[in-house]
Protein backbone atom coordinates (compact mmCIF):
# COMPACT_ATOMS: atom_id res chain seq x y z
CA UNK A 1 0.00 0.00 0.00
CA UNK A 2 1.80 3.44 -0.66
CA UNK A 3 1.91 5.58 1.95
CA UNK A 4 2.51 8.90 0.96
CA UNK A 5 2.07 11.17 4.10
CA UNK A 6 4.11 10.59 7.64
CA UNK A 7 2.38 12.98 9.35
CA UNK A 8 0.82 11.83 12.44
CA UNK A 9 -1.37 14.21 14.73
CA UNK A 10 0.13 15.25 17.09
CA UNK A 11 -2.13 16.42 21.44
CA UNK A 12 -1.57 19.98 22.10
CA UNK A 13 -4.31 20.99 24.29
CA UNK A 14 -2.58 21.41 27.86
CA UNK A 15 -5.19 23.38 29.23
CA UNK A 16 -6.58 20.58 31.98
CA UNK A 17 -3.03 20.00 33.05
CA UNK A 18 -2.61 22.10 36.38
CA UNK A 19 -4.04 22.06 39.62
CA UNK A 20 -5.24 24.71 41.63
CA UNK A 21 -4.91 25.76 45.28
CA UNK A 22 -2.26 28.25 46.60
CA UNK A 23 -1.88 31.68 48.21
CA UNK A 24 -2.71 33.50 45.46
CA UNK A 25 -5.85 31.16 44.22
CA UNK A 26 -7.76 33.56 43.00
CA UNK A 27 -5.30 34.68 40.62
CA UNK A 28 -4.44 31.02 39.48
CA UNK A 29 -8.45 30.61 39.08
CA UNK A 30 -8.79 33.67 37.09
CA UNK A 31 -6.03 32.15 34.53
CA UNK A 32 -6.86 29.06 34.45
CA UNK A 33 -10.59 30.64 33.83
CA UNK A 34 -8.79 33.30 31.11
CA UNK A 35 -7.21 29.64 28.87
CA UNK A 36 -10.58 27.84 28.94
CA UNK A 37 -11.94 30.86 27.41
CA UNK A 38 -8.84 31.09 24.93
CA UNK A 39 -7.35 34.18 26.32
CA UNK A 40 -3.62 32.77 26.77
CA UNK A 41 -2.77 37.04 26.87
CA UNK A 42 -4.55 37.25 29.64
CA UNK A 43 -3.66 34.11 31.57
CA UNK A 44 -0.07 34.72 31.35
CA UNK A 45 -0.60 38.41 32.83
CA UNK A 46 -2.75 36.73 35.60
CA UNK A 47 -0.20 34.06 36.59
CA UNK A 48 2.87 36.28 35.97
CA UNK A 49 1.40 38.38 38.94
CA UNK A 50 0.85 35.49 41.13
CA UNK A 51 4.62 35.00 40.06
CA UNK A 52 5.64 38.33 41.18
CA UNK A 53 5.00 37.39 44.85
CA UNK A 54 5.79 33.93 44.70
CA UNK A 55 8.42 32.60 42.20
CA UNK A 56 8.00 28.68 43.42
CA UNK A 57 4.01 28.63 42.81
CA UNK A 58 4.06 25.66 40.70
CA UNK A 59 0.24 26.09 40.01
CA UNK A 60 0.99 29.63 38.54
CA UNK A 61 3.95 28.44 36.33
CA UNK A 62 2.34 25.51 35.07
CA UNK A 63 -0.58 27.65 33.94
CA UNK A 64 2.16 29.92 32.56
CA UNK A 65 3.74 27.29 30.35
CA UNK A 66 0.16 26.70 28.61
CA UNK A 67 -0.13 30.10 28.12
CA UNK A 68 2.73 30.63 26.27
CA UNK A 69 2.61 26.96 24.48
CA UNK A 70 -0.81 28.50 23.39
CA UNK A 71 0.61 31.42 21.52
CA UNK A 72 3.33 29.67 20.51
CA UNK A 73 6.55 31.10 22.55
CA UNK A 74 7.83 27.38 23.21
CA UNK A 75 11.31 28.67 24.46
CA UNK A 76 9.33 30.11 27.02
CA UNK A 77 7.19 27.00 27.91
CA UNK A 78 10.84 25.34 28.29
CA UNK A 79 12.11 28.26 30.42
CA UNK A 80 8.62 27.53 32.46
CA UNK A 81 8.87 24.14 32.60
CA UNK A 82 12.50 24.39 34.25
CA UNK A 83 11.74 26.44 36.63
CA UNK A 84 9.09 24.24 37.68
CA UNK A 85 11.22 21.44 37.84
CA UNK A 86 13.38 23.18 39.99
CA UNK A 87 10.83 23.43 43.10
CA UNK A 88 9.34 20.12 42.44
CA UNK A 89 10.94 16.91 40.31
CA UNK A 90 7.70 15.03 41.41
CA UNK A 91 4.72 16.40 39.26
CA UNK A 92 4.17 15.14 35.64
CA UNK A 93 2.73 18.52 34.26
CA UNK A 94 6.38 20.22 33.82
CA UNK A 95 7.41 17.30 32.04
CA UNK A 96 4.28 17.20 30.00
CA UNK A 97 4.01 20.42 29.36
CA UNK A 98 7.99 20.95 28.00
CA UNK A 99 8.01 17.55 26.02
CA UNK A 100 4.93 19.36 23.87
CA UNK A 101 7.58 22.27 23.31
CA UNK A 102 10.20 20.28 22.42
CA UNK A 103 7.90 18.06 20.17
CA UNK A 104 7.08 21.91 18.71
CA UNK A 105 10.67 22.43 17.82
CA UNK A 106 10.76 18.79 16.98
CA UNK A 107 13.47 18.33 19.35
CA UNK A 108 12.32 14.54 18.79
CA UNK A 109 14.84 13.03 21.34
CA UNK A 110 14.55 15.39 24.69
CA UNK A 111 10.75 15.40 23.84
CA UNK A 112 11.30 11.60 24.21
CA UNK A 113 12.90 11.92 27.67
CA UNK A 114 10.32 14.36 29.15
CA UNK A 115 7.55 12.15 27.19
CA UNK A 116 9.16 8.71 29.10
CA UNK A 117 9.36 10.91 32.55
CA UNK A 118 5.61 12.23 32.26
CA UNK A 119 4.72 8.53 32.02
CA UNK A 120 6.59 7.33 34.76
CA UNK A 121 5.02 9.11 37.00
CA UNK A 122 1.88 9.01 35.57
CA UNK A 123 1.44 5.86 33.51
CA UNK A 124 -2.38 5.96 33.05
CA UNK A 125 -2.68 9.36 31.49
CA UNK A 126 -3.84 8.55 27.69
CA UNK A 127 -2.77 12.13 26.35
CA UNK A 128 1.28 11.36 27.70
CA UNK A 129 1.17 8.03 25.65
CA UNK A 130 -0.79 9.86 22.27
CA UNK A 131 2.29 12.18 22.75
CA UNK A 132 4.91 10.04 23.03
CA UNK A 133 3.61 7.49 20.42
CA UNK A 134 4.01 10.39 18.04
CA UNK A 135 7.43 11.00 19.16
CA UNK A 136 8.15 7.27 18.50
CA UNK A 137 6.93 7.60 15.51
CA UNK A 138 9.00 10.41 13.67
CA UNK A 139 11.78 8.35 15.36
CA UNK A 140 10.87 5.60 13.34
CA UNK A 141 10.35 3.14 16.20
CA UNK A 142 6.99 1.84 15.11
CA UNK A 143 6.37 -0.68 17.08
CA UNK A 144 6.94 1.33 20.27
CA UNK A 145 4.50 3.81 19.25
CA UNK A 146 2.24 0.97 18.22
CA UNK A 147 2.29 -0.46 21.98
CA UNK A 148 1.99 3.37 23.46
CA UNK A 149 -1.08 4.27 21.09
CA UNK A 150 -2.82 0.84 21.88
CA UNK A 151 -2.28 1.17 25.45
CA UNK A 152 -4.06 4.99 24.94
CA UNK A 153 -6.64 3.14 23.49
CA UNK A 154 -7.49 1.10 25.84
CA UNK A 155 -7.50 3.80 28.27
CA UNK A 156 -9.33 6.25 26.14
CA UNK A 157 -11.67 4.22 23.69
CA UNK A 158 -12.84 7.17 21.94
CA UNK A 159 -10.01 9.37 22.16
CA UNK A 160 -9.37 10.23 17.76
CA UNK A 161 -6.51 11.07 17.66
CA UNK A 162 -5.06 8.07 19.86
CA UNK A 163 -7.07 5.96 16.63
CA UNK A 164 -5.73 8.12 13.94
CA UNK A 165 -2.39 7.57 14.98
CA UNK A 166 -2.88 3.61 15.56
CA UNK A 167 -4.32 2.76 12.60
CA UNK A 168 -1.39 5.04 10.89
CA UNK A 169 1.26 3.08 13.03
CA UNK A 170 -0.38 -0.15 12.15
CA UNK A 171 -0.41 0.26 8.45
CA UNK A 172 3.58 1.18 8.90
CA UNK A 173 3.45 -2.17 10.26
CA UNK A 174 1.99 -4.00 7.69
CA UNK A 175 -1.25 -4.65 9.64
CA UNK A 176 -4.32 -3.74 7.33
CA UNK A 177 -6.57 -5.51 9.57
CA UNK A 178 -6.08 -3.51 13.01
CA UNK A 179 -5.73 -0.16 11.02
CA UNK A 180 -9.28 -0.44 8.97
CA UNK A 181 -11.06 -1.28 12.49
CA UNK A 182 -9.93 1.64 14.39
CA UNK A 183 -10.41 4.02 11.07
CA UNK A 184 -13.91 2.28 11.16
CA UNK A 185 -14.25 3.17 14.81
CA UNK A 186 -13.42 6.67 14.00
CA UNK A 187 -15.19 7.44 11.07
CA UNK A 188 -18.49 6.12 13.45
CA UNK A 189 -17.46 8.80 16.16
CA UNK A 190 -16.17 11.35 13.98
CA UNK A 191 -18.38 11.08 10.49
CA UNK A 192 -16.23 14.67 9.16
CA UNK A 193 -12.98 13.23 10.16
CA UNK A 194 -11.38 13.71 6.02
CA UNK A 195 -8.21 11.78 7.06
CA UNK A 196 -9.72 8.47 8.58
CA UNK A 197 -11.69 8.22 5.24
CA UNK A 198 -8.66 9.00 3.08
CA UNK A 199 -7.14 6.09 4.84
CA UNK A 200 -9.92 3.57 4.36
CA UNK A 201 -10.47 4.57 0.43
CA UNK A 202 -6.48 3.57 0.89
CA UNK A 203 -6.68 -0.04 2.29
CA UNK A 204 -10.08 -0.33 -0.12
CA UNK A 205 -7.76 -0.48 -3.44
CA UNK A 206 -5.40 -2.56 -1.12
CA UNK A 207 -8.59 -5.23 -1.22
CA UNK A 208 -9.15 -4.37 -4.47
CA UNK A 209 -12.53 -2.99 -3.55
CA UNK A 210 -12.32 0.40 -5.57
CA UNK A 211 -16.18 1.10 -5.36
CA UNK A 212 -15.34 1.50 -1.51
CA UNK A 213 -12.65 3.21 -2.71
CA UNK A 214 -13.86 5.92 -4.75
CA UNK A 215 -16.91 6.37 -1.62
CA UNK A 216 -14.05 7.18 0.78
CA UNK A 217 -12.13 9.78 -1.20
CA UNK A 218 -15.06 11.07 -2.69
CA UNK A 219 -16.14 11.99 1.11
CA UNK A 220 -12.73 12.45 2.20
CA UNK A 221 -12.71 15.32 -0.76
CA UNK A 222 -15.87 16.58 0.30
CA UNK A 223 -14.32 17.23 3.59
CA UNK A 224 -11.23 18.85 2.73
CA UNK A 225 -8.51 15.96 2.27
CA UNK A 226 -5.62 17.21 0.09
CA UNK A 227 -4.60 14.00 -1.40
CA UNK A 228 -7.95 12.81 -2.04
CA UNK A 229 -8.72 14.02 -5.09
CA UNK A 230 -5.29 12.69 -6.57
CA UNK A 231 -6.63 8.97 -5.48
CA UNK A 232 -9.77 9.58 -6.76
CA UNK A 233 -8.02 9.78 -10.16
CA UNK A 234 -5.46 7.41 -9.58
CA UNK A 235 -7.21 4.67 -8.20
CA UNK A 236 -10.52 4.99 -9.56
CA UNK A 237 -10.31 6.65 -12.65
CA UNK A 238 -13.27 8.64 -11.92
CA UNK A 239 -12.50 12.79 -12.36
CA UNK A 240 -15.01 13.77 -9.32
Amino acid sequence: MEMKRIWLLALGALATLWACGSSNETLVAEGRLALDNGDPRGAIGRFEEVLNSDTTDLDALNGLAVGFFMIKRYEDVVKTCDKALAVDTTDYKPYYNRANAKREMSQWGEALLDYTKAVELRPTEADILVNRGFIYYMLGDFEKAHADLSFAIKLSPNNATALYNFARVSLKLNQVDEAKVQLTKLVELQPKHAAAHYWLGMISVSEEDLAKAKAYFEEAKFLGDKDAEAALKKYTTVNS
